[in-house]
């Protein structure tokens, strides 16, 4: 059941998008952002080889031209509360900063953007 509308969190989805883009620095690149809002669409978009999870969102980039596309799971996301929803934006708006480093699996880099995620969370936290 979620806890909004699939529209109501396309909104929260952006205001944390808005939120976050300039002071992780990256109003210098070109981020584009998709909202997933079909059902279906996000199964095919956003299945994993674990069937029993999705994906919440996805980043594709070209460090070199600095731009991204940042992909959101709309519709899975409208059942996370607020928190979860902005933990999802600044953890793929982090893969953004460390698509250079991407080399074989993602693995790696994804314990990188964990790390970094609750970093600037906690920093955010710590300048109020």
């Amino acid at each position: 059941m979620p806890v909004q509308s699939v529209k109501a969190t396309r909104k929260i989805i952006r205001k944390y998008v808005n939120k976050w883009v300039t002071p992780m620095g990256l109003g210098w690149w070109n981020v584009d952002v998709y909202y997933h809002m079909n059902k279906k669409e996000a199964l095919k978009y956003f299945k994993t080889k674990k069937r029993e999870w999705m994906v919440l969102g996805r980043t594709l980039s070209e460090w070199e031209y600095r731009t991204a596309a940042v992909h959101f799971n709309t519709h899975a996301l409208s059942s996370c509360s607020a928190a979860e929803i902005e933990k999802t934006v600044v953890h793929e708006l982090v893969h953004i900063l460390v698509c250079e480093m991407r080399e074989g699996t993602r693995k790696h880099e994804e314990a990188v953007v964990v790390g970094l995620e609750r970093a600037f969370q906690w920093v955010r936290e710590a300048a109020k």
